[in-house]
């Protein structure tokens, strides 16, 4: 077997499979010694992780918008959020709906609590990133 695929179930091709040709995965095995993983920082405490991936879901007008605003925001000033703690970032926001009423949400919480969120930034409008750019828009 190469160092670079696996065979999936088993280390001896099967003699049942298409052609007698087993299927490969294309990774690499690591050896449980030679293992140097690290925990991820943890951006927000917790909850998210540096690299990770989390999602808001629920019923529509339930505050989801509201409260990945508030989270963006508390990040980019380095403030706990809900009794957590987070690191201090920049944030771009892809407001693919509703850019409006986040602009307003960013500007009522400067004015409440009298700062500037230079490393706030938001895309009014939704972000293909299967595609890439249109060269007819440009």
């Amino acid at each position: 077997m190469h160092a670079d695929r696996a065979l999936i179930g088993s280390e001896t091709p099967s003699t049942g499979s298409a052609g007698g040709v087993p299927r490969c995965l294309p990774f690499r095995w690591i050896g449980s010694g030679d293992c140097a993983y690290e925990l991820p920082a943890e951006l927000v405490e917790g909850l998210l992780t540096e690299g990770g991936l989390a999602l808001i879901y629920g019923d529509s007008n339930t505050g989801k918008s509201c409260l990945a605003c508030d989270l963006a925001i508390h990040f980019t000033l380095g403030w706990s959020w809900l009794g957590q703690s987070l690191l201090q970032g920049g944030v771009v926001h892809v407001a693919a709906e509703g850019a409006a009423s986040i602009e307003q949400r960013v500007a009522a919480f400067r004015k409440r609590h009298s700062v500037s969120l230079t490393s706030f930034e938001i895309v009014p409008e939704s972000v293909d990133l299967v595609h890439g750019p249109d060269p007819a828009a440009n």
